[in-house]
């Protein structure tokens, strides 16, 4: 096997597992009704950041204005380029 190929695969193994684990107890939880909404919530978001490779989930944004400005990108009103 080549180092790389190894060095990927060993590299992604904690966000493919988490992925998993997000998706199993999404499943049981959820449908239990056992724990608390607090509760959930936090353990999602840890598992939702691991799956995300150890950043925050995404935010999510009204409008692509909203996005562009959140990253920096200037707004230009119509007209010629």
């Amino acid at each position: 096997m080549p180092v790389a190929l190894l060095q990927a695969y060993s590299a992604m193994l904690p966000r493919l597992e988490a992925e998993e684990r997000l998706a199993a107890w999404q499943t049981a939880i959820m449908g239990s009704g056992w724990a608390k909404s607090e509760d959930v919530r936090e353990y999602v978001k840890g598992l939702q950041t691991a799956a995300n490779g150890g950043t925050a989930p995404a935010r999510k944004f009204q409008t692509p204005r909203q996005a562009a400005l959140a990253m920096g990108i200037p707004i230009v009103k119509g007209g010629k380029a």
